[in-house]
């Protein structure tokens, strides 16, 4: 009897990971934020902290998988 694959499938896991990021403007801005504020000494701004925790839940929530 042939099993059943109740896994999704890897297309549907990319198409999950890329509705789940935000928008690239905004990751941008966030990213360039954070450039600013480290050449300047100081700490990451909360936006692109959140832009790297939400990148980390991401990839938490829909991992990459080698099938």
């Amino acid at each position: 009897m042939p099993r059943l694959d109740h896994r999704p499938s890897l297309e549907r896991v990319r198409a999950a990971r890329a509705d789940a990021y935000p928008e690239l403007g905004d990751v941008i801005d966030a990213l360039c934020a954070g450039v600013e504020a480290l050449a300047a000494g100081q700490p990451l701004p909360p936006e692109t902290q959140a832009v790297l925790a939400r990148r980390q839940l991401i990839k938490t929530r829909y991992p990459k998988s080698d099938r």
